[in-house]
């Protein structure tokens, strides 16, 4: 519009307002009579010079001449004494060849004309028409002549388009208006809609009927309702709020809805409905269809890129500077359009944005690119960013305004490698710039980083280069713990690794809380691969500067690690909690451990007790068959474990029978009857065991008579068999003092043995164990050296046995045929037969072979083994 101002597209409501406010409200006022012109004129426009004249001051207002700025032209004059002003509209206008009318505009005064009879009619050169195939957008009205008293109240004007009704008799003719108010209420429409009285309704009811547009306090005018904000007129301009931002939008809309000839629904006075209007659809109207048929979808607009030409080609002296609010707000709107088409043309204008924007305020409008989420897309963007407008944004100096398009940038990047190709390739860094972007740029990271995958976290921080690390650590840091705190999180091996790496890496800069914090979370965890990363954090601990701050907690933390460790193991389907295989599974773990924990004690010590306390729930048959593979780890974990076992069988084995020697051969791992003792561990337990035994004393002892001890331990042969057979480790056994008591009790009763000094009753008792029995147990020997040989063995069975027999032979002989009767002194020959044999232990063998020892029953030898023979034979005849 020109005359004393003029706009190039409409505002965000589709109405266009001219404003006279006293200053008392913030707005601005027009005092006619200003000979200051400052005429823009379009070249192609018939001259309006004449037309122009001076007014005089209005001096009883007390007002100031003052011009009325426009884009092209303004004209003001006085007819009949009354002051006017020449008004001509200019706007640019989308295609609408499926509309079968043309451009109007109607207002709130009556030299707009209104709904009912618009009297103002734009229309375009001959050879603008001619231009485009007549697309061309430029539209202007004749010079209408407004009075100066208009302005005491606020004037509203909107743009529309005339269609002719199809049937000439009806009364009202149809108006489509290119701009729709989806915010207002059904009231406010209606009242935008009524023909408007100027001359009969004041002020107020001006402001119920038509939307006020007032300009804010100290000259923020409508420019900022389309977020063109740092556009501010003088308090004595004429202002037109036309946002060129809905114009756009509103007229793409208009031209994809389902109707051709759609009326101001609040235009109820004097016009069709809308419902009539689609009942008397005519052949425009179907034309209307089929266009809007081909183009549904995306929002369109034919001259979107003939307006982003001719921004691109704007030259800084065509307008005034104050004029720039106005071809910020047409650029701000077709950048939104345009980003909208997801296209990239709009990026050419960041060079007549620092002319006509310097702040660049169009980002607010298109705070969310449509095409953000397509990395294709994105990737273009950020090419022809590059291309177009960082060289544009590079000169910026003022640190807020790069700042803010930085955010912009970091609140579009989609992936975390997109925001780092921001920062590394897109931002022209400096120190102060890097200051005020990482306001920005950290609070994306930490939105684009990843919570659920340690790999893609490891992966995204490794992406970073060095000199940002130390700016977005905090970031990952937190990230990584907040992994470690979710339960429901999967840890295989690659993100346990990942995690590992992400803990230990020195960039992150963890502190010695954080650390310990990170570890006692892996403790904590029932997920067997995060918890096999602890060992390798412990060691890390020690190794790093964090062994030498002192802390109480982390005693506390490995005995959590390893007590969940062993909690995890146990519930496994592998090991059963009863099984060897569970127990020999802790102490490996243990094992793995102690090269890092094994010199401090106080950690190695709570481990251990840890292991002893789940292991003294097994079985002890388990427990013992673990140890000779027990017996492979390290001697501080062997000990432990013999010094359990030990005191396990202090409290169990109390006497020598099966279960002790099953016990034996559990330690030492033997499947047959040889103890074979291959570890100091298997040894040292059986040396436990014979203290034990020995403490006990039922076996041997001091006070108990020889051939007493010797059938003692002939009665647990089998035991002694598997000490004195022993192989393997056995020398710290055979000097062990039970054993050598033991060995020297049988080596001096086979002395006896051997001397004929053994009492017949002894030898007795002796022979009642098979000869080979005997003489393994009387050649029990370290050195293996035969001490009595079977056949002395035998000739002392023999000899033993013929002593018998002549007794027996005699007290037959004497009882069944000697008669008492008969036989005089028969009775002396039993007695002393009986004394015999009351004494035989104290008869030594070599005494009873000796040949006066029968006495005075030497001569009834012969007769007696007659006699036994008979006796034996009549026995045998009887039975």
């Amino acid at each position: 519009m020109s005359s004393e101002n003029q706009s190039s597209s409409d505002n965000a409501e589709g109405s266009g307002t001219l404003i006279h406010q006293e200053q008392s409200e913030g707005t601005l006022n027009l005092d006619v009579g200003s000979t200051d012109t400052n005429k823009l004129h379009d070249p192609q426009l018939p001259s309006q010079s004449d037309s122009i004249t001076n007014a005089e001051p209005d001096t009883s207002k007390g007002g100031i001449l003052k011009g009325i700025k426009t884009f092209f032209a303004k004209e003001v004059e006085e007819v009949s004494n009354v002051p006017t002003v020449k008004i001509t509209f200019h706007v640019h206008l989308p295609s609408l060849n499926y509309v079968e009318g043309y451009p109007v505009i109607i207002g709130n005064i009556e030299e707009l004309g209104n709904w009912e009879e618009p009297i103002v009619k734009l229309k375009q050169l001959k050879s603008e028409r001619e231009h485009m195939h007549s697309n061309h957008s430029h539209w202007y009205s004749d010079p209408i002549s407004i009075q100066n008293d208009r302005f005491e109240n606020e004037i509203r004007y909107r743009y529309a388009y005339f269609v002719p009704k199809p049937k000439p008799e009806e009364k009202s003719k149809g108006i489509t208006s290119i701009f729709k108010k989806g915010d207002k209420s059904k009231d406010d429409e209606k009242d935008k809609g009524e023909s408007v009285d100027k001359k009969k309704k004041g002020k107020d009811a001006e402001k119920d009927k038509i939307e006020s547009v007032d300009k804010k306090k100290k000259g923020k005018d409508a420019e900022n309702e389309s977020s063109s904000k740092d556009s501010k007129k003088n308090k004595n301009e004429l202002n037109m709020r036309e946002d060129g931002n809905d114009l756009v939008n509103e007229t793409a809309k208009t031209q994809a809805n389902d109707t051709s000839t759609t009326e101001d629904p609040s235009a109820k006075d004097g016009q069709d409905s809308i419902e009539d209007q689609k009942n008397k659809e005519t052949k425009s109207d179907k034309k209307h269809k089929d266009t809007r048929n081909k183009e549904e979808g995306d929002l369109y607009f034919e001259d979107e890129a003939q307006i982003i030409d001719t921004l691109e080609n704007f030259q800084p002296d065509t307008f005034p500077e104050e004029h720039y609010s106005f071809l910020s707000v047409t650029m701000t709107a077709v950048i939104q359009l345009n980003v909208d088409n997801r296209s990239f043309d709009w990026l050419k204008l960041f060079e007549i944005a620092r002319i006509i924007d310097p702040k660049f305020t169009f980002i607010d409008a298109i705070q969310e690119l449509r095409y953000n989420n397509i990395d294709d897309r994105v990737k273009n963007f950020l090419k022809e960013f590059i291309k177009h407008a960082k060289p544009v944004v590079n000169l910026i100096k003022d640190l807020n305004i790069y700042s803010n398009i930085g955010r912009w940038l970091f609140s579009n990047c989609n992936s975390f490698e997109t925001l780092l190709f921001v920062w590394m390739d897109v931002i022209d860094h400096t120190k102060d710039r890097d200051f005020h972007l990482l306001r920005h740029f950290r609070p994306r990271v930490d939105k684009l980083v990843s919570s659920s995958r340690a790999t893609l976290l490891a992966n995204q921080f490794s992406l970073i280069p060095e000199e940002l690390c130390v700016e977005v650590a905090e970031i990952f840091k937190a990230k990584a713990l907040l992994l470690l705190k979710h339960r429901s999180i999967e840890w295989d091996k690659n993100n346990s690794e990942a995690i590992l790496q992400i803990l230990k890496d020195p960039q992150l800069d963890w502190s010695k809380d954080e650390f310990l914090e990170a570890m006692g979370r892996v403790s904590e965890s029932s997920k067997h691969n995060l918890l096999l990363t602890f060992p390798p954090l412990l060691n890390y601990w020690f190794d790093s500067r964090f062994k030498t701050l002192k802390t109480n907690k982390l005693p506390e933390i490995c005995r959590n690690w390893y007590f969940h460790l062993i909690e995890l193991i146990n519930g496994s389907d592998l090991h059963d909690s009863n099984d060897s295989k569970f127990i020999f599974a802790i102490y490996k773990n243990l094992s793995n451990i102690f090269p890092i924990v094994g010199k401090y004690e106080n950690i190695f010590n709570d481990m251990l007790k840890v292991t002893v306390d789940h292991v003294m729930n097994c079985a002890v048959s388990d427990i013992l068959s673990v140890t000779p593979q027990i017996a492979t780890l390290e001697k501080e974990i062997s000990v432990s474990y013999g010094e359990m076992v030990k005191t396990m069988l202090r409290k169990s084995v109390h006497k020598i029978d099966n279960n002790l020697i099953k016990i034996l051969l559990q330690v030492c791992g033997c499947d047959n009857e040889i103890l074979d003792i291959q570890s100091v561990l298997s040894e040292d337990i059986v040396c436990s065991v014979m203290t034990n035994l020995e403490a006990k004393g039922d076996i041997v002892k001091d006070h108990t008579k020889l051939s007493t001890t010797i059938l003692n331990l002939l009665n647990t042969f089998r035991f002694w068999r598997l000490i004195f057979n022993a192989t393997g480790r056995v020398e710290k056994l055979y000097s062990h003092p039970y054993v050598k008591q033991v060995q020297r009790y049988i080596h001096e009763f086979a002395k006896v043995m051997i001397g004929e000094d053994i009492t017949l009753r002894s030898l007795n008792e002796i022979l009642k164990y098979d000869t080979d029995i005997l003489y393994q147990f009387f050649n029990f020997s370290i050195n293996n050296k035969e001490v009595i040989s079977k056949d002395l063995i035998k000739k002392h069975r023999k000899d033993c046995h013929g002593y018998l027999l002549r007794m027996d032979q005699l007290r037959t002989f004497y009882d069944r045929f000697c008669p008492i009767d008969k036989v005089k002194d028969v009775q002396k020959f039993l007695d002393d037969i009986t004394n015999l044999n009351n004494n035989l232990e104290y008869l030594a063998l070599k005494d009873a072979l000796s040949d006066n020892h029968w006495g005075i029953h030497k001569k009834n030898m012969n007769s007696s083994r007659r006699a036994h023979r008979i006796a034996n034979s009549h026995e045998i005849g009887r039975s």
